[in-house]
């Protein structure tokens, strides 16, 4: 039973949910002269691309991957125009995508981002039983987020998702470490304050 649909609206009006954007690792980048592997992120993006009627076609791209849910802004673009697909290209590489609404806009730079609404609240008992064997240290919070984020998934090589919270007093950089509860619109994530590096 999904009770944060039903309770979910008494728990906004109590405590509002806040735009929070998120960057979706990707895996491993190159390695670098020290020999350390940063990780790469699908967001923040930057791109050169245009639209016509409701179709994104990019062709040239200098950060990120592009995914269906991604917002993209540029010079000329409509607010909250959302990927929905991708239509060609590789996979998350310049190509045509199909967007969620129409206009007409010539190539220029844009760049892509993920904002997702969420609620930051204490990790209860429970919560920290079920993160215990992780070996975490530092400041520990849960996110409840509309949308979907992944904690480390070693098989992808992927070191967890970022929620990056502007404002407020949980302000800051969070590294996604565990999935507490996962539907199908929205998710429960363990988070741990970054430092920022």
């Amino acid at each position: 039973m999904d009770l944060n649909a039903i309770v979910g609206p008494v728990i906004a009006a109590v405590l509002p949910p806040m735009p929070v954007t998120v960057r979706i690792s990707v895996g491993q980048g190159p390695t670098a002269a020290d020999g350390g592997r940063p990780p790469l992120y699908a967001t923040p993006g930057a791109i050169t691309a245009s639209i016509a009627g409701d179709t994104l076609t990019v062709t040239g791209q200098t950060a990120g991957l592009l995914q269906p849910g991604q917002t993209v802004s540029g010079s000329g673009v409509a607010p909250s125009t959302l990927i929905t697909e991708q239509l060609s290209g590789a996979p998350g590489g310049p190509g045509n995508y199909l967007l969620n609404n129409e206009q007409a806009v010539g190539s220029v730079a844009m760049t892509t981002s993920l904002m997702l609404r969420g609620n930051v609240q204490p990790m209860s008992a429970r919560d920290l039983r079920q993160v215990e064997g992780l070996n975490l240290a530092g400041v520990q919070w849960k996110v409840y987020l509309h949308g979907e984020v992944d904690s480390i998934v070693r098989a992808e090589r992927k070191g967890g998702d970022l929620v990056v919270i502007p404002s407020g007093p949980h302000a800051g950089t969070w590294l996604v470490t565990v999935i507490l509860e996962q539907f199908p619109d929205w998710c429960c994530a363990g988070i741990v304050l970054q430092n920022g590096a």
